[in-house]
C-alpha cells in the first residue's frame, strides 16, 4: 500500500463527481468501492461521512490509508460477507472484469436488502460510437487488441443482468455529452422517431425507453444507480 501521494482517479472528467451526486440524498452507511484503484473514490466517501472498504486486486497502488482495503481478484467471489453493505460503487471497472455477470452477482450477494449499486461503464450506444461501429466495426472503448477493456457492455446488457439479479434501475445519467453528439443530434431524433413508431409491447420488452434516453443517446459515460429489491 502507498501513501506517500494523493489518489488519483483513473476515470473520464465528470465520472467520479456523477457517482458522488447519486449519493448526496442517500444515508451515510458502509460502502464496497470496486475495484478501488489508488482511492480517489474512497478519499471522497470519507469526507462525506461514508465509511468505504477498499477491494483491489493491486493493494501496492492504493494511497488511502484511512479508508480499510481488501485485496481480491474481482473474477472471484468478493472476500466480504453476504448482506453487509448499503452501497456499491463500481466506477469505470466492469469492462475490465472477465465475468461482469458473476460480479453484479456479487454485488448483489454483500448488499442489505435496499442496498443500492452504483455503476458506471463507457457509452457504447451513443451515436458518435454507432457512427463509428459502421465505419470502423470497433467503438472507441474497445478497440481490436485492446489490452484491459475486456467485455464490450452496452446499456441493455447491464440493465438485463441487474434486473436478473434483483435490481431496479432508480436513476440513468452521465457524465458528460461530448461535442460529437451534439453534431449527430439528428441521428439521435431518428432513433426516438423510430423508437416511437414501434408497438408498446415491443418498446417495453427491447427496453426502448432507456435506450432512446439522453444519457444513452448522447452520453460519454452511462451512470446509473440500482436498488436491490429481492
Amino acid at each position: 500500500m502507498n501513501a506517500t501521494a494523493e489518489p488519483r482517479a483513473i476515470a473520464r472528467p465528470g465520472t467520479h463527481e456523477k457517482l458522488l451526486s447519486l449519493l448526496a440524498d442517500e444515508k451515510p452507511g458502509q460502502v464496497l468501492d470496486v475495484p478501488a484503484g489508488q482511492g480517489a473514490m474512497a478519499a471522497q466517501l470519507l469526507k462525506r461521512g461514508f465509511q468505504p472498504v477498499c477491494l483491489d486486486i493491486n493493494a501496492e497502488n492504493f494511497k488511502v490509508p484511512e479508508a480499510t482495503f481488501i485485496h481480491g481478484d474481482m473474477n472471484q467471489p468478493f472476500p466480504v460477507e453476504s448482506g453487509r453493505f448499503d452501497y456499491v460503487v463500481c466506477g469505470d471497472g466492469i469492462e475490465h472484469f472477465e465475468n461482469p455477470r458473476h460480479a453484479v452477482r456479487e454485488m448483489a450477494r454483500v448488499l442489505k436488502p435496499g442496498g443500492k449499486a452504483l455503476l458506471s461503464f463507457p457509452n457504447m450506444l451513443n451515436v458518435e460510437q454507432r457512427v463509428r461501429l459502421l465505419n470502423f466495426g470497433f467503438s472507441a472503448h474497445y478497440k481490436p487488441n485492446a489490452p484491459d477493456h475486456f467485455n464490450p457492455l452496452p446499456y441493455y446488457e447491464v440493465h438485463s443482468v441487474l434486473v436478473q439479479n434483483g435490481f431496479k434501475i432508480v436513476t440513468l445519467t452521465t457524465n458528460r455529452i461530448k461535442k460529437g453528439s451534439w453534431l449527430l443530434f439528428p441521428l439521435a431524433l431518428w432513433i426516438r422517431l423510430c423508437a416511437a413508431l414501434t408497438s408498446a409491447e415491443k418498446r417495453e420488452r427491447y427496453l426502448l425507453k432507456w435506450l432512446t434516453s439522453t444519457p444513452v443517446l448522447m452520453g460519454e459515460k452511462v451512470i446509473l444507480k440500482a436498488e436491490k429489491i429481492r
